[in-house]
Order: C-alpha cells, then structure tokens, then sequence
C-alpha cells in the first residue's frame, strides 16, 4: 500500500485499530449513508441499493462541518441543480472569472480545515492533558466496545469489563493488563483512553460479586453455559432458554449456537424433559 501511496503521490494517513485520533472518516461516511437509508429503504429493506445514488448525491450535496461548504461546491465551484430547482438567471463567467472563483473557492476551504484542525488539536490537547496515569497493580475497566461477544445485542451488553490489574505502562499512552487466562487471543496493551479507574467501595456490604469473564474460543467470546432451562420453537427454528455461569438472567439463544459449544448440557435437559421441543436429530 505504501508503494501505491507513493507512485500516485498520495500522502497516506492509514488508521491503527481502536486509535480514536486516526479511526473515523470512513465510518462517518458510512453512519450518514446509513442513517439515509433508515429512513428510505422498504421494510423488508430490499431496496437499499436503489438508494445509494441519491443517497450519494445527498451526502456530497450537503454543507460539511470542516469546510463549512459541499463537496461539490468545493471540486466544481458550483452548486448542482436539485430535483425541485427552478433555473431564473444565468451566469456567463469568462474563463479567467470562473478559475479565480475556483481558487477562491479553495482558499476558502483550506483556511476552514485549518481552523477545524487547530480546534480540534486543542481539544485533543486539553483532554490529553486531563488523562490519568495509573500505577502497576492499580486496578482499572476497561471499555467493552470493542470486545466482541457471543451476547445476542451489543447495545444490552455490558459496557465495561473488570476491574483489571495494570502491570506496567507501555510508551506514552498505553498501559499492560493481566488479563483473564481465558482471553488468551485479546491483545493485553490497550490505550489509556479505553480505561477508567476503579475506585474501591467505601463500605465492604457494597461490594458485589464479579461475573466471569467471557471465554475465548478461537478468536471469539463465548459466554459459559451453566444450564438449560427451557425449548421453544421460535418463527419455526428451536431456542434454548439458557442459563449463564454467574448471571441471574438466563435468555433466549438459537439452538445451532447453544449445541455448537454446549452439547453436553443439551443433552442433560432432554433426559430431565423428554417432552421438551427438539430439532429431529436430538433424540428426544
């Protein structure tokens, strides 16, 4: 990739994973094509692609935050027609006219990006600044949102894992966690934005009993089952109502994900409910 930056003179900026000062332009890109086609696309949503070049030309038409102007206005030096403009003048610019208006046009967007870095410099600064360093063997969570698990939603998952033990820091902002043994494909040096401290109770009755962590099984999280309690047929497909290790609150999970890793407990709750709903290649 650095040889093709190179050849085509392109100055690359490639992000580093979780790196919230490099991660972002495509994905805001992404979250606003996204947020276009909520609101079009059908509700059996199988007309998304039909969507995309107004969806498109939306995006590229539409005042930006650091340029304060369009992405067309800032390539072509016009505006384009919308659907519902109504043309009641023209303008007959020389070319030596339209190439000030362009330049102009980009002076313009140059001095605002300059002005967006520099605020966004000083924001970045200000919270850097506000930035805790921790000492090995303080404990501290660590921001779930990039921990991926087998939970059924994301946003009911938990949002903080541990506390965890920091072993030592590592360069200017990262710090070494002793992770739990069954994370041994999560990378332990995380960056000092992810963690927050975790502050002791003031009294020993506030203390609570910590869940286990989930457990990795190659490259993915998996919760640990403790038991089966129920089966249904769901919209034709059987679901096993399945009890967590150290969670209160059992829930509904496919059966393809349950007997994939939790066979031996299927097979426990058929001989205690022979009568319960099953696939036909479970012996019931």
């Amino acid at each position: 990739m650095k040889e093709l930056y190179k050849l085509l003179h392109i100055e690359g900026n490639p992000s580093t994973a979780y790196h919230p000062q490099t991660d972002g332009q495509m994905e805001c890109v992404n979250q606003e094509l996204e947020q276009y086609l909520w609101l079009y696309v059908n509700h059996h949503q199988t007309d998304w692609a039909d969507w995309l070049s107004l969806a498109e030309f939306a995006y590229n038409n539409h005042e930006h935050s650091a340029t304060k102007m369009s992405l067309f206005y800032a390539n072509t030096g016009v505006h384009p027609i919308g659907l519902t403009d109504i043309c009641t003048s023209s303008a007959n610019l020389t070319a030596e006219d339209f190439a000030k208006h362009v330049k102009d046009i980009h002076a313009l967007a140059q001095a605002n990006l300059t002005k967006m870095a520099a605020d966004m410099k000083w924001f970045y600064d200000w919270h850097a600044g506000q930035q805790i360093e921790f000492e090995p063997g303080a404990k501290v969570f660590l921001d779930g949102h990039h921990i991926q698990t087998d939970c059924p939603s994301a946003k009911m998952e938990d949002k903080w894992f541990g506390p965890y033990e920091v072993v030592e820091r590592v360069g200017a902002g990262a710090y070494h966690l002793k992770l739990p043994s069954t994370w041994k494909k999560v990378h332990p040096v995380f960056n000092v934005v992810l963690l927050k401290p975790a502050n002791e109770p003031a009294f020993e009755s506030q203390r609570a009993p910590l869940p286990p962590p989930p457990v990795v099984l190659d490259n993915e999280e998996e919760y640990e089952v403790d038991e089966i309690l129920d089966s249904h047929i769901h919209r034709g497909k059987l679901q096993y109502l399945v009890k967590w290790t150290g969670y209160m609150d059992p829930t509904w999970q496919p059966e393809r994900d349950v007997t994939k890793n939790a066979a031996e407990a299927v097979e426990i709750f058929y001989q205690l409910h022979p009568g319960a709903p099953c696939q036909l290649q479970i012996p019931c």
